[in-house]
């Protein structure tokens, strides 16, 4: 999680607790409870990996567990700290413009296990739907059944990867072992296994869906948000849709502007890592 500030030490207890309150039932706070105390070894972890020595993520232990939010149960793997992305105060300019949704199509690229596709799915229920993209092979079967377990039926989940091609790619998992890590799973090459994915621009993806609309498209893909901008040129020229979009970087915001620019689209920040495109009134 990437607050907007960094959190005083009780307002880190607070959140926290309320990581563990989210558990659905008392294994799952146990399982979220074990990974929170892991946090404190965070610096030890960065130490052994100077030494070539590694200490095993909780993954190893927690396979899964599930948490609640806003009347929705997500089930979530267990390596790593899923439930704070459950938190209402998690990406919060995000947030607004889904909670603004009122038709139309929500496309959802990198949608995890699906921490904004359910809530707009719920948003556009009888108005529009949702096409859910996440190319993790384990994320997606997550996604999946949280999109059934909620009793969602207008979402759509597709095992892509969203780039400026359509073909086949390589996407790097996480680093298995316990510690921070720089970035999530990415084309960038990492520590942790390949992936063959398919590749597909959303172009592609809205032609093959025979979609009528979209409205807004969210994109989080670790740094490659500006290849999945660049391969939907068709449906800005059609649609003009919201673009938001993750950038954690000075290059990575020019990157995205710059291919936004060039369709007409002015960008803002809206939280601390989020921006908003529209394009301009002509």
């Amino acid at each position: 999680m990437r607050p907007d500030k960094s959190p005083s030490g009780i307002a880190k207890l607070r959140l926290a607790l309320a990581a563990v309150r989210r558990g659905e039932h008392p294994r799952d706070k146990l399982a979220i409870a074990y990974v929170l105390v892991l946090y404190p070894l965070f610096p030890l972890a960065r130490f052994l990996r100077k030494l070539g020595l590694h200490l095993p993520g909780p993954g190893w232990l927690v396979r899964e567990y599930r948490c609640g939010s806003e009347g929705f149960i997500y089930r979530c793997p267990g390596d790593g700290p899923y439930f704070l992305f459950c938190d209402p105060r998690h990406d919060p300019g995000v947030r607004d413009i889904v909670n603004r949704l009122n038709e139309g199509i929500f496309v959802d690229v990198g949608s995890h296990v699906g921490f904004f596709s359910l809530p707009a799915a719920r948003k556009l229920a009888g108005r529009g739907g949702v096409v859910a993209i996440e190319p993790h092979p384990i994320r997606f079967e997550f996604l999946r059944d949280n999109v059934c377990r909620n009793r969602l039926d207008n979402v759509i989940c597709l095992p892509y990867a969203l780039s400026d091609r359509d073909g086949q790619g390589i996407i790097y998992d996480l680093d298995r072992t316990l510690g921070e890590h720089t970035r999530d799973v990415s084309f960038a090459p990492t520590q942790g296994r390949p992936i063959s994915v398919n590749l597909r621009k959303l172009d592609t993806v809205c032609q093959e869906l025979g979609l009528d609309t979209v409205s807004v498209v969210k994109i989080d893909v670790e740094g490659f948000e500006a290849n999945v901008i660049a391969g939907m040129s068709q449906t800005i020229a059609r649609w003009s849709p919201q673009v938001v979009f993750e950038a954690l970087t000075p290059q990575a915001v020019e990157s995205c502007r710059r291919v936004l620019a060039s369709f007409g689209y002015a960008i803002r920040p809206v939280d601390s890592t989020n921006y908003l495109a529209e394009r301009l009134a002509t």
